[in-house]
Formats: structure tokens, C-alpha cells, sequence
């Protein structure tokens, strides 16, 4: 069962960060969007995160010593390399990911799924995503590569971002997307193709029956008005079942129509 888009965005509140740089948390979005779109369900993990976070992060693997410099411990248990203020997540322009399985009870960083079924592998789908609206990917870099993080650098270095310098904020209003109404019924109302075939099926039947009704009514009418003695109150009581029966023959067929829409098939009389 597909994940609703509305469930979606509530589990991506990271991107509705204040400190989140607008421009990289609209590019998140557009991100998110397009692969629910495309069945892959993206989960910000990490946007904004400050320095005492930075720290706690650096620790894994690591013990602080009292003259404030570091010693590896583990380092099989080591995420970052980077420093409190060492982190472009430190100042609101990077992100990290992970991914929903489709039922949207687990979260995976399994870069080899292909839940959408196209052949493809999730992961560097959505990467590619991030790089085109002007992402860096950390699975690029040379050492300690970081697979799940993108960052929006905007060309400032971490020295100058240590220093004081910070990319401009636009005066912009993040819009978080928004399904349009006609792919909100193509989400709400498609039928698969087999199913509205088997649906079809049982209404030709059922309009068959109504025809042959039809054909009974028009018979006996015709029998009736034949005889010399005729009774006018069968005649038009034998009419106005051939009529009903000829209103329901026509909401059939409108209803195999409407059935052939919602599943891309053409109407009948198309």
C-alpha cells in the first residue's frame, strides 16, 4: 500500500526548521516530493543540528580528553569527523536521509533497494535528485564518505563560515508541495485495469438481463394489443416497466463508462 503524502510530510518536520536555510529546506521538499511521487518515500534524518549536537555526534568512537583534545576508542563506531562548527549542518544548509519501506513501518539506509520496482536503485535515485536542484553528495567525497548527507554549500568554505560569514537568506516563504486535485483522485479513485474488467463484466451482464426484460415487456404488449378484448391497463402497465427497465439500462451503460475512466480506459461510445 502506498504511503499517503500527507503522512509523509508530517514525518519530515526537520524541513520546517526556522534554522534551516529556506532555499535548501524548499530543495528538501522538492526532493521529497518528487520521489513519493515516483514511489520511494524519502525521510529527512538530520537538518539543522547545533554544536552541542555536533559534539555528541563526534563523540561516537571517541573519548574527550581533559585537555579538551580527542582519542579514538572504537573507531568502528565513528560517523563524523567533524567538529562542533566543523559541520555545514551546523549552520542550516545541510541534510542527511534515510528511506521508508513501503509500508512505511521501517526506516533503511540500504542503498541497493529498488521498492519502486523500475530497476533502479532508490538511493542514487534520490541522490540524483538532490544534485540536480545543486546538492553536494557526501557518497562523492574521497574519504569518510557519508551516504546519506547532501549539503547546499552556496561556495562558502567551513573556515569562513567558522569566521562569521553566512550565505544571504532570501526573503521567501517555504512552500511545502501540495498533490494537484487531479492527481489527488488518480491517488483516491484509479481502479486497476483487470479489476474494472471483471466490474465491467457483471454490468454487461446485468444490462443484458435489463434487454431481455425489455424484449419480454415488448412481446406481451404486442400479444395484448393484438387481441380483440384488449386491456388498455396491461398495455400501459407493460409500458412502463419497458421504460424503467430502460432508465436502468442506461445508468448501466454510464456506469461501465465512468468504471472505464478511472481505470484509463476509453468510454464505450468514444
Amino acid at each position: 500500500m502506498a504511503i499517503a503524502w500527507d503522512w509523509l510530510k508530517q514525518k519530515n518536520f526537520r524541513l520546517n526548521d526556522p534554522n534551516l536555510h529556506p532555499v535548501v529546506a524548499q530543495r528538501g521538499w522538492e526532493v521529497v516530493f518528487e520521489a513519493w511521487r515516483k514511489g520511494i518515500y524519502v525521510l529527512i534524518t538530520q537538518g539543522n543540528r547545533t554544536f552541542k549536537e555536533q559534539e555528541e555526534i563526534y563523540a561516537k568512537g571517541r573519548r574527550k580528553n581533559p585537555d579538551g583534545s580527542w582519542t579514538v576508542v572504537n573507531k568502528k563506531e565513528i560517523v563524523s569527523n567533524a567538529k562542533p562548527g566543523e559541520s555545514y549542518h551546523n549552520y542550516g544548509i545541510a541534510l542527511d536521509f534515510a528511506l521508508y519501506t513501503p509500508d512505511g513501518k521501517q526506516v533503511t539506509w540500504d542503498m541497493n533497494t529498488d521498492f519502486n520496482k523500475n530497476h533502479k536503485k532508490d538511493w542514487m535515485e534520490v541522490v540524483q535528485m538532490f544534485k540536480a536542484r545543486g546538492f553536494e553528495w557526501g557518497g562523492d567525497w574521497r574519504s569518510f564518505k557519508d551516504y546519506p548527507h547532501v549539503q547546499m554549500t552556496f561556495g562558502f568554505s567551513i573556515a569562513q563560515l567558522k569566521a562569521g560569514k553566512r550565505p544571504s537568506r532570501p526573503a521567501m516563504v517555504v512552500q511545502v508541495p501540495e498533490p494537484k486535485i487531479t492527481d489527488k483522485k488518480k491517488e483516491e479513485y484509479m481502479i486497476p485495469v483487470a479489476k474494472a474488467d471483471k466490474i465491467i463484466a457483471l454490468i454487461q451482464a446485468k444490462w443484458k438481463e435489463k434487454d431481455e426484460q425489455i424484449k419480454q415487456y415488448q412481446k406481451m404488449w404486442q400479444e395484448e394489443n393484438a387481441k380483440p378484448d384488449k386491456c388498455q391497463q396491461k398495455l400501459d402497465e407493460y409500458h412502463r416497466a419497458a421504460e424503467a427497465l430502460r432508465k436502468d439500462k442506461k445508468e448501466l451503460g454510464e456506469l461501465a463508462d465512468e468504471v472505464r475512466k478511472v481505470s484509463g480506459r476509453r468510454a464505450a461510445n468514444n
